[in-house]
């Protein structure tokens, strides 16, 4: 006891510092409970996002639209340049592509895709209210 008593000064603080360790010890295990509840949460969460933004669907849509007609502009500039031979030009519009496109690219059609996705990959397998 003289260890314990050297190292925590009173019996509280023991208790207090096993319990706060036995909490750590818990919250490293992820047991199929608290994965179903964090989906149910996610899920509601979605439904309730869904829910409040239901008038931004047209503008989701058009910038969706827009972003893939840019991105399919781009690719076709770029082929052709490279069909006429002039590969610098080309080889900067790929460069633009990767660069600059890609990331915001993947982002707004993945935001807009992936709202429909999500439900279903909970389990969830009515599709959103439009």
């Amino acid at each position: 006891m003289g260890i314990f008593k050297m190292l925590f000064g009173s019996p509280e603080v023991a208790v207090k510092t096993a319990g706060t360790l036995a909490k750590g010890v818990d919250s490293l295990i992820y047991t199929d409970e608290e994965k179903a509840d964090a989906r149910a949460k996610a899920m509601d969460w979605l439904g309730k996002y869904m829910e409040a933004t239901q008038g931004q669907n047209i503008a989701r849509r058009l910038i969706a639209v827009l972003v893939v007609i840019e991105w399919l502009l781009l690719i076709n500039l770029g082929v052709a340049l490279r069909l006429f031979s002039w590969l610098d030009e080309s080889e900067y519009v790929f460069n633009v592509l990767d660069n600059l496109v890609k990331e915001p690219f993947m982002l707004i059609i993945g935001f807009y895709f992936l709202a429909r996705i999500i439900p279903a990959a909970f389990g969830n397998k009515e599709p959103p209210k439009k």
